[in-house]
C-alpha cells in the first residue's frame, strides 16, 4: 500500500514539474530512492531484539498467563487488536458493538494488558494455539513480525537466537525460540 502511495506521489510531483527532459531511466531511478527510503526503515533490525521480549515475558510472567486465560475464555474471538476484532465465523468489520464477542469493558481489559505487555499488534487464536504479536513491519505480503506464542500442545523445535534468522528461514513458517512450558517467542515473514 506503502509503494502505491509513494508511486502516486512521484507521478503528481515528477509530472507537476516542466519535466518533459527526464528520461524513463532517471523517473524509475526517482521512484527506486523513494521506495528505498520507505523500505529502507524495514526490516529485521526494527523488530524487538529476543533479550526484550524475554526480559519483558519473565518481568511480566502472571500477566502473560492472564491474557492466555482471558483468551481461552473468549475462544470464539480469533483475532483481538486495539482497533478491532475478528470471530471464528465472523472477520467482517466493522461490526456493531453487540457483536464484538465479548463486551467494550472486556476489549479495554485486553487493550490495558496489550499495552502493559507491550503487545502493538494484538492477539490471533488458532484453536489453542494464541499468537501475542510484539510488532510487524512491511507490507501485508512482505512483511514480517515477532513476539509471543503460547501452544500448550507438545514441543517445538526450537532455535538458540531468532535475532540472526534470515527471512528465507522463516519463509515456511514461524520460526521459534523456546522461553518456558508452553511459552515461545516467535519470528515469521509474510
Amino acid at each position: 500500500m506503502e509503494f502505491r502511495i509513494l508511486r502516486k506521489m512521484l507521478y503528481k510531483s515528477v509530472n507537476s514539474v516542466d519535466a518533459w527532459w527526464m528520461s524513463s531511466a532517471t523517473k524509475i531511478s526517482i521512484f527506486l530512492a523513494g521506495v528505498v527510503m520507505v523500505c529502507g526503515s524495514c526490516g529485521h533490525q526494527q523488530l524487538p531484539t529476543d533479550d526484550l521480549l524475554i526480559a519483558n515475558f519473565k518481568q511480566n510472567r502472571t500477566v502473560f498467563d492472564r491474557l492466555i486465560m482471558m483468551s481461552d475464555t473468549d475462544s470464539l474471538v480469533v483475532r483481538i487488536a486495539n482497533d478491532f476484532t475478528g470471530l471464528r465465523d465472523n472477520s467482517q468489520w466493522p461490526r456493531p458493538i453487540s457483536e464484538l464477542g465479548f463486551s467494550v469493558q472486556r476489549w479495554n481489559d485486553y487493550r490495558r494488558l496489550f499495552a502493559e505487555l507491550n503487545i502493538k499488534k494484538g492477539l490471533v487464536r488458532a484453536d489453542s494455539v494464541v499468537y501475542l504479536t510484539a510488532d510487524g513491519v512491511g507490507l501485508v505480503t512482505g512483511g514480517e513480525a515477532k513476539g509471543y506464542l503460547y501452544d500448550p500442545g507438545p514441543m517445538h523445535v526450537s532455535v538458540p537466537l531468532l535475532d540472526t534468522i534470515s527471512r528465507s528461514s522463516a519463509a515456511k513458517g514461524p520460526v521459534l525460540r523456546k522461553l518456558d512450558e508452553h511459552w515461545y517467542i516467535f519470528y515469521e515473514v509474510d
